[in-house]
């Protein structure tokens, strides 16, 4: 991040500034190089931009001790509270792809059956993993005695493929 940046950051919002560079900032340094800014200027309009930068530094100072002591800053506690959210939401995005992939699959199974079977009233069980990793899971179709099993998209979020298709039988052939 450029100085600029950092500086536009820490003005326009240092509780934020402080929380993202987690309090790196040395305001004691800062402040005591714009003092003597300040005394080594040679003219009224060195001066000034001088003062005006150290009350930055001094304002910048207080705002951020100010949030420290309100308790919006612990940077000590910002990084793993991000990583815990992360953890959690991955772990519960895994749960509902799980749970999506089965409710997708079983609803591309009655499709099929309908359509292309011609049944009225299936039953349908799939399983929740692709364990063989071809973007297909196994669902079995029931009705009135028969039985057909398939193999169903397990998308997600992305449809691409919505169509079934029989089990295929599989062959390895061993080279001699």
């Amino acid at each position: 991040m450029s100085k600029k940046k950092v500086e536009l950051l820490w003005r326009y919002a240092p509780t934020l500034g402080a929380a993202l560079l987690a309090g790196r900032r040395d305001f004691a340094q800062e402040i005591t190089s714009a003092q003597e800014r300040v005394a080594a200027a040679q003219d009224d309009l060195e001066r000034f931009r001088a003062q005006r930068q150290l009350e930055r530094w001094e304002r910048l100072a207080k705002q951020e001790a100010l949030a420290r002591q309100s308790g919006k800053i612990d940077a000590e506690l910002f990084a793993p509270l991000v990583v815990f959210i992360f953890g959690v939401v991955m772990l519960l995005s895994f749960a509902a792809g799980a749970a999506a992939r089965q409710r997708h699959a079983v609803s591309y199974a009655r499709t099929y059956a309908a359509q292309i079977l011609r049944w009225s009233r299936p039953t349908v069980l799939c399983a929740t993993e692709d364990t063989d990793h071809n973007a297909y899971v196994t669902c079995t179709v029931v009705q009135d005695g028969s039985r057909r099993q398939l193999e169903c998209p397990s998308n997600i979020v992305l449809e691409f493929n919505k169509a079934c298709r029989e089990v295929r039988a599989r062959t390895w052939q061993e080279t001699p």
